[in-house]
């Protein structure tokens, strides 16, 4: 919620989680992919919304669309911030969700905009969808000129800190940790999701629902004498954008079914 869970209400908090869990918010890469029929169990720290914000929900993503254009209290919703709504009709074969928008998103008032939108349109003609037939949102619909970091100013973050602690509960990829890893600052990560495969040995790792197995794993990251540094650094030189580009070509022309990638 962006640290600014106490200006959300219960029944807006109840409406966006809502919406997440019926649209199957997710990543399509894990360790043991999602069964995307199969309703999981909530984890037990999460608690169940209030009779009153569940009768306050909204039920379609057309009221959805309409409070996210509205509602005054958004985190983000500040002057100078502009709204980027989604975009797509409720019934549509495929739903993308980005993270912030980006200035270029805003100025064109989509989530997914530019050289973005083309490879996207290219990756869904290659299985057979017509990219205006597609659902697209953003986790926060919000762009504010001058929140976000150039890559310059994170490595510099990242190379002053004494650790990068990493608690996720899940993680689809886990690009924090590789990022501070090419800074060469030390990680201490959650073992959930796909970061141990993301990591390798590189980084000393927890159980994020255990406060000891954390506590522990940091006091190792900080008194480490360089070894996790230098793994980190080389683990990091392992993953480059081609070899992104090729495995995804690699799992499109699988998906293409014969189709020709254009």
């Amino acid at each position: 919620m962006g640290g600014d869970q106490d200006r959300i209400g219960a029944a807006e908090a109840a409406s966006t989680l809502g919406w997440w869990l019926e649209a199957g918010v997710d990543v399509a890469v894990a360790e043991n992919p999602r069964n995307w029929l199969e309703r999981k169990p909530e984890p037990p720290n999460v608690r169940p919304p209030s009779a009153e914000a569940v009768s306050q929900a909204l039920e379609t993503l057309d009221l959805f669309r309409d409070w996210l254009e509205k509602s005054p209290a958004l985190p983000l919703a500040e002057i100078g911030s502009k709204r980027v709504l989604p975009h797509g009709a409720e019934g549509a074969p495929v739903m993308l969700i980005a993270e912030m928008p980006t200035g270029e998103d805003a100025a064109e008032g989509r989530p997914i905009a530019g050289e973005a939108w083309k490879l996207t349109e290219r990756m869904l003609a290659a299985i057979g969808i017509d990219a205006a037939e597609a659902y697209s949102a953003s986790l926060s619909c919000f762009h504010s000129p001058g929140t976000r970091m150039s890559p310059d100013e994170l490595a510099e973050l990242y190379r002053r800190a004494g650790a990068l602690v990493f608690p996720s509960l899940y993680e689809g990829f886990g690009m924090p940790p590789l990022e501070a890893m090419a800074s060469g600052c030390p990680v201490a990560c959650s073992i959930a999701g796909a970061l141990p495969e993301t990591c390798g040995e590189a980084a000393a790792f927890f159980d994020p629902t255990s406060v000891d197995d954390m506590v522990a794993a940091v006091s190792r990251v900080l008194d480490d004498d360089g070894e996790l540094v230098g793994r980190g650094l080389a683990h990091a030189h392992r993953f480059t954008w081609e070899q992104a580009a090729a495995g995804h070509e690699a799992v499109y022309r699988e998906l293409s079914c014969g189709n020709e990638l254009q």
